[in-house]
């Protein structure tokens, strides 16, 4: 009886461990935020996943330097990774961080050596939008001429990020449904910012590709698509604006429909 319960939950472990799945995260000498190219993979992987449960988040780091401050490097590391995804709504409560400083099987090449893995379940969750009949903007679309543009109300953003608030999400579902349901549709994504005159760090670019890529990633053929960022060169109100409310105005992501 024994050995039979033994074997059960060995099974129930095994599969377990093989519905786990793992992000690596890069990150250059001696710095604990991902490099260039880890931030936007891990970037893509939040637009691309609907729900996650992540378990574990485990830092490394080559053997340059000693033990213990590569020990605290690698915990920095993985610290860093929790706190983005805690940022961005992730659920990281009651995971497990490990920092294995150099003490694992290191490769001979380095690079590979500076990184973080987050191990993470994935949880199916469906979306459900409006019918296209009730939505506003697919009546704004409908009517619309070549030419005219449209507020996505209610897409937001972290702050000074281009990672989309769980919230907004049926904004970005509907907009797929209506390039879905109209096939030879082609709209420019247009970035605006507001509060400063210039875009020190491509926001405005950065939220109108993040909503390109989205659909691209969705099926939607990108020769229909296009993207281009104004900063705050077009404001609704002038800047500096006079309240929250000219500020949000201002603050915003457009299509503008290009052929129907």
């Amino acid at each position: 009886m024994k050995r039979n319960y033994f074997t059960l939950l060995l099974l129930l472990c095994i599969n377990f461990l093989s519905a786990q799945e793992k992000l690596e995260l890069y990150f250059d000498f001696n710095k604990d935020i991902p490099n260039e190219k880890s931030t936007e993979k891990l970037i893509n992987w939040l637009e691309s996943i609907d729900s996650v449960e992540v378990s574990k988040i485990e830092g490394y780091c080559d053997f340059i330097d000693t033990d213990e401050y590569n020990k605290e490097l690698s915990l920095r590391r993985a610290n860093t990774v929790m706190s983005y995804l805690k940022g961005t709504g992730v659920n990281v409560k009651d995971i497990e961080i490990i920092g294995f400083g150099e003490n694992f099987k290191q490769s001979e090449v380095q690079s590979e050596n500076r990184k973080a893995i987050v191990y993470y379940q994935q949880i199916k969750r469906v979306e459900t939008a409006k019918p296209l009949t009730e939505s506003k903007l697919s009546k704004q679309i409908t009517d619309s001429k070549v030419g005219e543009k449209y507020k996505l109300e209610n897409l937001n953003f972290y702050n000074m990020s281009d990672v989309v608030v769980p919230e907004s999400r049926p904004i970005l579902v509907d907009l797929l449904r209506i390039m879905e349901a109209n096939k030879t549709l082609k709209i420019e994504i247009q970035g605006h910012i507001c509060c400063m005159p210039k875009d020190t760090y491509e926001t405005a670019k950065l939220r109108a590709i993040a909503v390109y890529k989205y659909l691209i990633f969705n099926g939607i053929d990108k020769e229909r698509l296009s993207y281009v960022s104004f900063g705050s060169s077009k404001p609704i109100y002038p800047l500096p604006e006079k309240s929250e409310a000219e500020k949000e105005a201002n603050r915003r992501v457009e299509i503008m429909v290009i052929s129907k």
